[in-house]
C-alpha cells in the first residue's frame, strides 16, 4: 500500500538523487492506481446505465460512451504504466534507493 503521507513530504536537504525518484516513483504508482480505479469505475458505470435505460436511446448511447470511455482509459494508463516499468528495467532502476548511477571506470 502507498504512504500518502510520505508522498507529500518534503525530502531532507541531504536526501540524494535516488530518494527524490524513489518518493517520484511512489507518486506515480499511487496516481496510475487511482486513475485506473476511475477507469474501472467509468467502464462499469457506463454498463449500469446501458443496461438500466433498456428503453431510451439516448441513454443507450450515453452508457455507450461512457465504456468505450472507461475502455480507453484503461488502456492507456496500462501502456504509461508498462512504459515506465519498462524504462525502470532497461534502465537498471528497480527502485528502493539501493542503484547506482554511472561511472568513469578507475582502472584499464
Amino acid at each position: 500500500m502507498y504512504n500518502l503521507a510520505m508522498l507529500f513530504s518534503i525530502p531532507p536537504a541531504s536526501a540524494d538523487a535516488f530518494t527524490l525518484i524513489d518518493t517520484l516513483i511512489e507518486a506515480f504508482n499511487a496516481f496510475s492506481a487511482l486513475c485506473f480505479t476511475l477507469a474501472i469505475v467509468a467502464f462499469f458505470w457506463g454498463i449500469v446505465k446501458f443496461v438500466a435505460n433498456a428503453g431510451d436511446e439516448r441513454k443507450i448511447e450515453e452508457g455507450k460512451k461512457m465504456m468505450v470511455m472507461g475502455l480507453i482509459g484503461i488502456f492507456v494508463i496500462f501502456s504509461i504504466w508498462a512504459i515506465v516499468g519498462w524504462l525502470q528495467t532497461s534502465l537498471g532502476w528497480n527502485g528502493g534507493g539501493g542503484g547506482s548511477l554511472p561511472g568513469v571506470p578507475t582502472s584499464l
